[in-house]
This record gives C-alpha cells, sequence and structure tokens, in this order.
C-alpha cells in the first residue's frame, strides 16, 4: 500500500476539483453549485490542495492563502489554511489531520514564520489534538 500524497491539482484535474467542491458543499452545509462557485472565485483554483491516496482518489481539500502580517514592526510571511474539507464518508480515518500536518509543512518549506488556521474548538480530529 503506497503512501497518501499532499498535492496542488493542476486546473485540468477536473475530477481533483470536482471532489474538492462536493467535500466542501458536505462539510459546509452549502449546495454544489455554490461550492463549485466559491472555489473558482473567491479561494481561487490555484489555493487548492488536495490529499491524495495511493489509488489517486481524493481524500481531503483544503485552500492556502499566501499572505502577511506584522509581528514586531515587521512583516512576517504566512499562510492561512482554509475550508479545510473532508467527506463524511471518509471521516475519523485521519485524513484531516495528515492534510493538515502536510499544508503546515509545507508553509514551512517556503519559508512561512507563521501558519494561521481557523477552526471549531469543539471538534477533536481523529488522530487527537
Amino acid at each position: 500500500m503506497g503512501e497518501a500524497r499532499y498535492e496542488a491539482p493542476g486546473f485540468d484535474d477536473s475530477a481533483a476539483h470536482a471532489a474538492a467542491a462536493r467535500f466542501c458543499s458536505l462539510a459546509f452545509g452549502g449546495t454544489l453549485e455554490g461550492a463549485v462557485e466559491w472555489l473558482r472565485d473567491q479561494a481561487r483554483h490555484e489555493n487548492l490542495r488536495v490529499l491524495r491516496e495511493a489509488d489517486g482518489s481524493v481524500a481531503a481539500s483544503l485552500i492556502v492563502i499566501p499572505m502577511g502580517q506584522y509581528y514586531g514592526g515587521k512583516s512576517v510571511e504566512m499562510e492561512g489554511i482554509a475550508g479545510v474539507a473532508v467527506p463524511p464518508e471518509g471521516r475519523g480515518k485521519g485524513a484531516g489531520l495528515r492534510l493538515m500536518r502536510a499544508g503546515a509543512g509545507r508553509g514551512r518549506a517556503w519559508g512561512a514564520g507563521v501558519v494561521s488556521v481557523c477552526f471549531d474548538a469543539g471538534v477533536v480530529p481523529a488522530g487527537g489534538v
């Protein structure tokens, strides 16, 4: 069994974009059409990241937002993480945790001094806190 990989799907990867839209509509209670529109117009497809299983299926998705914040009067590059979504059939298996670990690690790798995440503190991931 191969390892899952964190990746930025290409613009032509319609299966990954469709999966992310489905995951977001289910995770956040919107319509599929609304999720497609949000990913296209607000989150922007180039910011989409997915966790792809060894078999090629998409297990989870998130949006990365390159940004910056001032700390002590100095601008520090940071990466925002938003729209983390795992479909109901994949929940409780650690996909969200694996996706977040990979996403935060990538932010550090490209030099982000800070990775900012907004989340519901009442939700505990499969791997614990």
